[in-house]
């Protein structure tokens, strides 16, 4: 089981020395199906669940764009299964409990196996809770804030 906030630390160290491209900090999102986002809007408040991969209740949300996958190889058919886009302030990001550089439920189950080796573990990409660190991982990884958002 990952543990948050412990792995090697060469990325984090990587990720710090970058060029700071001096930009606002975006949006966090939150996706959910239709049926949870109802039950979102009428608590008026995203609940944390029980993360397997983290053994500890947690509410995920994505930094700057909206990420969503269907874990079925089908078109979503029903509506109450559609995706449903939350926006957040950014500077609530200063109030997580930790930040990875990618989707760890993606990492967990092996959607990265043709770029990461199996010897790396999911903690290993985790920034801790420095909110300066995902603009300067955006921008040494991605042309622009564009091809960003666009997932280029």
């Amino acid at each position: 089981m990952a543990k948050l906030g412990t792995g090697r630390r060469r990325f984090k160290e990587w990720v710090k020395k970058r060029s700071d491209p001096k930009r606002p900090l975006m949006p966090l999102t939150h996706i959910a199906s239709g049926v949870v986002a109802e039950d979102i809007i009428n608590n008026e408040q995203i609940l944390p669940k029980y993360c397997k991969n983290f053994g500890q209740d947690l509410a995920y949300f994505f930094y700057g764009r909206p990420a969503y996958r269907i874990s079925a190889d089908d078109v979503v058919k029903l509506e109450a299964a559609c995706p449903f886009c939350f926006l957040f302030e950014p500077h609530l990001i200063n109030d997580a409990t930790s930040i990875h550089a990618f989707d760890t439920g993606a990492f967990v189950d092996r959607l990265y196996r043709h770029v990461i080796i199996d010897e790396m573990k999911v903690e290993d990409y985790c920034l801790d809770t420095d909110s300066t660190l995902p603009n300067k991982l955006i921008s040494a990884a991605f042309l622009s804030p564009k091809s960003y958002i666009d997932g280029e």
